[in-house]
């Protein structure tokens, strides 16, 4: 057991007290070893569009000395900001979340501080949409042309925001819309850019989840929206989403 990994034990009682701990940490698939002192930082509540999106970004402070940087490139992986290149795991390796340098590395006289970032995601919206394929077949019934299409699906991870009326009555059938705001994900809750083939302003097929395990059907119409104002961060966070979801069911 090398001094270094001595005296993160020695200290175990002490860095608990102070919120840090030895979570595992590895840079491009390569475990840091002996374990880097990471303390948990939490969320970062500026990162929040508003008081009621439950997305935020999640930070730690890791300690590395030159011991925990001996398996990899130091030069190579703090100037590394790619998001998952990074990665920490809160559960002793069971699970590993991809995260990104938020900052550039602070040195100090013999270690390194570095923040690394992750946004906090959960998908709860389903989309699926239609891409025209540009060939087109036509309708025995009506005779007009029909473009073939094929169809994707999209993630988004998403809450009921204040910037406009949560609940809008569209009158004449009991149908009512919701707006909700977010950022997009993948099926596996991962920060995602907005798909570039989604067409904005059109209602599309959706299940939205809601308490209790419970789902409802509708359609999802994403509306436009601005790009994080530093664009390089759209993969790191998620871009960010917003629109209506028309309820047509009652749940499932």
């Amino acid at each position: 057991m090398s001094s270094r990994s001595r005296l993160s034990t020695l200290f175990a009682p002490q860095n608990e007290k102070l919120g840090v701990s030895c979570q595992r940490i590895r840079y491009n698939g390569t475990e840091l070893s002996p374990r880097p002192l990471v303390k948990d930082l939490g969320l970062n509540q500026g990162f929040k569009s508003n008081e009621r999106i439950q997305d935020g970004l999640r930070r730690w402070r890791v300690s590395l000395y030159c011991d925990n940087l001996s398996g990899i490139d130091r030069d190579v992986a703090l100037a590394d900001y790619d998001f998952g290149k990074w990665e920490i795991s809160l559960d002793n390796g069971v699970t590993w979340l991809k995260t990104f340098l938020e900052e550039p590395p602070e040195m100090r006289s013999i270690r390194y501080i570095i923040k690394l970032a992750r946004g906090i995601t959960s998908a709860n919206l389903t989309v699926t949409y239609g891409i025209g394929g540009g060939t087109f077949t036509v309708d025995p019934t009506s005779g007009n042309p029909v473009e073939d299409t094929t169809t994707e699906t999209v993630y988004a991870s998403v809450s009921q925001g204040r910037t406009r009326p949560t609940q809008q009555d569209l009158g004449g059938n009991p149908i009512s819309r919701l707006f909700f705001e977010g950022f997009f994900v993948t099926n596996t809750d991962e920060p995602t850019e907005k798909p570039i083939n989604l067409d904005l302003n059109r209602a599309w097929p959706a299940t939205i989840a809601i308490a209790n395990g419970e789902t409802l059907s509708g359609r999802f119409t994403f509306l436009p929206i601005s790009e994080n104002s530093w664009a390089d961060q759209e993969q790191k966070l998620g871009s960010r989403c917003q629109g209506y979801f028309e309820t047509i069911g009652s749940g499932s």
